[in-house]
């Protein structure tokens, strides 16, 4: 019910107040109705008996105690919610700033919002890409959870929430994901900054704005992050959206909180705060979360600045006990040029483990986040000593974590403000940054993964030695590759991780401190061990596949030409035209590859299935030229021929042997050497071969 009153008793800056009131309540709306009948809002903020404190969302000026009444509405500050929210830009209290109509309410909602039951709370468990490393790989950002960035003043947080906002999704459902972003306190050229970076990168289409200037009201600040909040529950618990909510700056939200209660003449706690300041910024955070039944999300990065760097300061200490980790920006790596210059080391993400593995990141993502943190750590205590004893104190190893320490933060932490990289991405820096402790690069060499995810380990060395001439991509790795590893008993893996002297297998390195080995190597095989680095059954992708039918046709033309010279004493043009192509030798090569790879192990059948496969395929080329061209090639005459002298056991046994050789010996071996070449190398050479092939079949068919 509508109430108003004229007994407005006295101002006080922001505040005033109102004596004979009944039925108010905290938190209440009212407007102040002037004598020219203009109105300004305010709310309220202290009720004592008959008496009401209520602080204006506008300036004070101009108000006429004995003309002027206020009217209080009998309910909070509501925000009017509609999925219309999306791609629109707001103020502080929930009103379109950017020129467009007014949002056509679906409903109007406390910006207070309901308390969510903790038995109706689903555990955060999945993946949220921000497309920075520094977060993605080692401190993951989980969907529901509540992340905030430590940040200091002059630090590039401002960049760096801005380019989370952009970059940031879900790997899947990405059309249900949603940003609610609400600037606290800033300043107009923060805000056009966030206004013209979400319109330049179209960002804005899934972004909801609030922007809240420094020189608005202190009231209209503590208004602000409770609007986004719940514009965010409306769109993740009524609309099934994915929602992230980034709050920047939360200092300048706590000292407006503080202003109000100087005005208020509470007593003061820590620092001038008010000693509810915990509770005030929990009934914030802890809005954030997933609801059992509700496909929705709201995941929560707070963005605070620290008053002198310092972590025990209120805001940041109190923020740390209920949020679920913090990411922190270092001033001495922002000073070295490193951006964003996350300091990974003090940085945490409690929930990380519960969002990252097969299925939700990659399987060898833990693997990797422990050995960059170990690797890390152990390279800055390196470089701190390096600075008191100097470099000529340090071993060989020490340097080297040394050296890993500043690439693991000019190319890890260090990325540009557009780039974007994916986890696989990230995952695969790790891999390349780590596979600095590999030292040399021998002939052959034999892995055995020691306290780790065997596949990850053989990636790491895969990337590092090209074993297989060009290291496969992760996924592509299969049990092939590890089909002759050694034994742990025939590695003897407690001499080995302590002496190198003893045996046949040498520890060529290991990286990480001590309780994170993670590969041991032979250096002389055993019996049992591969004879070949060469892997026959290596990936084979499609300009491999182009390159090697042309080269098996080349070949074949060569064995032909070999075979007339030996049986007949004379060379005799075997191509269709003029150039040494002969296709059906490239044919079933690459049938041979694509096709028999599952029976690598097996000789015998490889042998009887490339015989099958010649012999039906030239029977078939004879058939072609016969009926399509009229040309009929001369028949075999023989006790070894069959199908009416079409086929001969002779020719499908030679090319059986060679088809075998090819899979088993030349292809492997010519793949190796043509993705040694760039990839621009590779594309021309293809397009040359073909282009050739194509004119001299046409000229040939012409030709007949």
């Amino acid at each position: 019910m509508i109430r108003e009153y004229k007994t407005i008793r006295e101002i006080s800056g922001p505040l005033m107040v109102v004596d004979h009131v009944q039925g108010v309540t905290y938190d209440e709306l009212a407007e102040i109705v002037l004598s020219d009948g203009s109105t300004r809002r305010c709310k309220v903020l202290e009720v004592n008996g008959d008496r009401a404190v209520v602080q204006l969302f506008e300036a004070s000026a101009g108000i006429n105690l004995a003309d002027s009444r206020i009217r209080f509405l009998g309910h909070p500050l509501q925000l009017a919610v509609s999925r219309d929210m999306l791609g629109r830009v707001f103020n502080g209290m929930g009103q379109p700033i950017d020129g467009g109509p007014e949002i056509i309410a679906d409903e109007h909602r406390d910006i207070n919002g309901l308390a969510m039951n903790p038995a109706a709370r689903n555990y955060p468990n999945e993946f949220i890409q921000t497309g920075i490393s520094s977060i993605d790989g080692l401190n993951t950002l989980v969907r529901g959870q509540k992340l905030p960035i430590f940040s200091g003043s002059g630090l590039p947080h401002a960049q760096l929430a801005a380019q989370i906002a952009r970059q940031a999704k879900v790997l899947d459902g990405e059309s249900n994901f949603a940003v609610v972003f609400a600037a606290i306190g800033i300043t107009f050229e923060e805000s056009e900054f966030f206004v013209n970076e979400f319109k330049r990168t179209g960002a804005i289409d899934r972004t909801v704005l609030f922007t809240n200037l420094a020189n608005d009201p202190a009231v209209e600040r503590i208004a602000t992050p409770r609007m986004a909040l719940t514009a965010a529950e409306y769109l993740a618990f009524d609309c099934g959206m994915h929602v992230l909510v980034i709050l920047t700056d939360i200092t300048n939200y706590a000292e407006a909180l503080r202003e109000i209660s100087a005005a208020k003449k509470e007593v003061p706690g820590r620092r001038g705060y008010p000693g509810y300041l915990y509770t005030d910024l929990a009934t914030m955070y802890e809005r954030a979360g997933r609801q059992v039944g509700k496909d929705g999300s709201i995941t929560m990065i707070p963005i605070l600045t620290m008053p002198e760097d310092d972590k025990t300061h209120p805001i940041p200490d109190l923020t740390g006990y209920i949020t679920e980790g913090q990411i922190i920006l270092s001033r001495e790596l922002y000073r070295r040029g490193i951006n964003p210059p996350v300091d990974v080391l003090p940085s945490l993400s409690r929930l990380k483990d519960k969002g990252i593995g097969a299925g939700k990141t990659r399987e060898d993502h833990s693997g990797t986040m422990n050995q960059l943190f170990a690797a890390y750590a152990t390279g800055k205590e390196n470089k701190e000593l390096m600075s008191i004893l100097g470099e000529a104190a340090l071993s060989p190893t020490d340097l080297l974590y040394a050296k890993f320490a500043d690439e693991f933060e000019k190319r890890y932490v260090a990325q540009g403000t557009d780039e974007n990289r994916s986890i696989e991405q990230t995952l695969d820096l790790g891999w390349e940054l780590l596979s600095l402790f590999t030292l040399g690069i021998l002939d052959i060499l034999y892995v055995r993964p020691y306290k780790m995810n065997c596949k990850a380990s053989l990636y790491l060395f895969l990337r590092r030695n090209y074993v297989l001439s060009r290291a496969p991509k992760y996924e592509q790795l299969n049990d092939s590759y590890l089909e002759h590893v050694p034994s742990e008993d025939e590695l003897l893996i407690s001499k080995a991780l302590y002496d190198d002297s003893e045996g046949p297998y040498t520890k060529i390195s290991y990286f990480a401190p001590h309780q994170y080995p993670v590969f041991l190597f032979s250096v002389q095989p055993p019996i049992a061990a591969v004879k070949s680095p060469v892997n026959p059954a290596q990936h084979y992708d499609f300009l491999s596949c182009v390159f090697l039918f042309h080269a098996f046709s080349i070949f074949g033309w060569l064995l032909e030409i070999i075979s007339e010279l030996l049986s007949c004493g004379t060379l005799e043009n075997v191509t269709l035209k003029t150039l040494p192509w002969l296709p059906l030798y490239g044919i079933c090569g690459l049938l041979i590859l694509l096709l028999l790879k599952k029976y690598i192990k097996k000789p015998a059948t490889m042998f009887i299935i490339n015989f099958i496969v010649y012999t039906v395929l030239d029977y078939l080329v004879q058939l072609f030229l016969d009926f399509g061209f009229g040309i009929e090639l001369p028949k075999y005459h023989s006790y070894l021929a069959f199908m009416n002298g079409e086929a001969y056991l002779g020719d499908g046994a030679v090319f059986a042997l060679l088809g075998c050789a090819f899979f088993y010996y030349f292809a492997p071996r010519w793949n190796s050497l043509f993705l040694k070449l760039k990839k621009w190398m590779r594309i021309s050479i293809c397009i040359l071969l073909t282009a050739i092939f194509v004119f001299d079949l046409l000229s040939g068919i012409i030709q007949y």
